[in-house]
């Protein structure tokens, strides 16, 4: 769990940094564009995030050749960092489903045990007993 936990925040911070990065990058190089739309750095950040999580809405996007090799970039980076997330998230559902189903087999074991008991007492009540 520590492990996992790990990764979550370890993950996390590189997106962030991922995202600061890519917005200050992004911005010098798409800013003096004739047709730029990525001038200021709201639209850095946001061109940024909707790139990195691969939504990609087409309001913010980069015209110069560089600045798309940089989206592709960040595209790629976005899948893997998204999918560390999403193999997180999935680990967690599972881990508490596990523990669900131990905590019941573990109730079914108790109960089996408890009727071997019963059955074991009542077995031994007739042989000692008087015959019917």
């Amino acid at each position: 769990q520590d492990r996992a936990d790990s990764v979550l925040w370890a993950t996390s911070t590189v997106v962030l940094i991922t995202l600061v990065v890519s917005s200050a990058l992004i911005l010098p190089i798409e800013r003096v564009a004739p047709s730029a739309n990525i001038t200021t750095a709201e639209d850095a950040l946001w061109w940024a995030f909707v790139t990195i999580t691969t939504v990609g809405y087409g309001d913010r996007f980069p015209v110069t050749g560089l600045g798309r090799l940089m989206a592709a970039l960040l595209m790629t980076v976005g899948v893997g960092l998204f999918g560390v997330l999403s193999s997180y998230l999935a680990a967690q559902f599972l881990a508490s489903a596990d523990r669900k189903n131990e905590s019941d087999l573990e109730a079914i074991r108790q109960e089996l045990a408890e009727i071997k008991q019963a059955l074991a007492e009542t077995s031994n009540g007739r042989r000692g007993g008087s015959p019917n």
